[in-house]
């Protein structure tokens, strides 16, 4: 459980220094505030699979939506996406560590040798 607020640490300021601080500045800049959100939220959703606890495509769309919307109200600064996107992760995390079952609780990574 440690473990996961540092990794969602690296994936809040990831996901949100690509998705916001690239993507919404570009594509806003390219197609105005608008589209630009549009756009660079389509692209968070396309990104999320459903699989291994992560968001759906939609409620990734939706959620790149709200923080997209907040990364232009706060004239394009990442700190307050990437303290909201670290929560929301962080919170998901929990509920699925307090279920405690065995589809919930994924292993961040799967070794597999031959011998």
């Amino acid at each position: 459980g440690w473990g996961s607020a540092v990794q969602f640490e690296f994936v809040g300021v990831g996901e949100e220094s690509f998705f916001r601080g690239v993507l919404n500045n570009g594509f806003s800049d390219w197609l105005g505030p608008g589209y630009g959100l549009l756009a660079s939220s389509a692209a968070f959703g396309l990104a999320h699979s459903g699989e291994a606890g992560t968001a759906t495509p939609g409620v990734a769309f939706v959620f790149g939506l709200y923080l997209g919307f907040l990364h232009q109200a706060d004239s394009y600064a990442l700190g307050q996406v990437v303290a909201l996107h670290y929560w929301w992760d962080l919170l998901m995390t929990v509920v699925a560590l307090k279920k405690h079952d065995a589809a919930t609780v994924l292993p961040i990574a799967h070794v597999y040798l031959r011998f």
